[in-house]
């Protein structure tokens, strides 16, 4: 890798290590429907290695947990509604 290349990958963990700076990041960039979907709470900064279900090794710069926004349904609202 060149040295350019370190630099950059460095200066991009350190910001987006910033839960802030990733959630601002990651609405700007994602696509709109995607990133609609999106609770408002910060993205979560999780470990980067892990091991899968078929116990395969993945090593991650940065892996994120996002968070689905509530969807509201008015036929399961007025159902739920219901049983009350």
């Amino acid at each position: 890798m060149s040295k350019h290349t370190n630099i950059h990958d460095s200066f991009f963990k350190d910001v987006l290590s910033d839960r802030q700076a990733a959630g601002i990041f990651l609405r700007e960039h994602l696509p709109r429907e995607v990133a609609d979907l999106l609770a408002p709470d910060l993205p979560e900064l999780l470990p980067g290695s892990f091991v899968d279900e078929l116990l395969g090794q993945h090593h991650t710069d940065l892996l994120f947990l996002l968070r689905c926004a509530p969807i509201w349904c008015p036929s399961v609202t007025r159902w739920w509604t219901s049983l009350r």
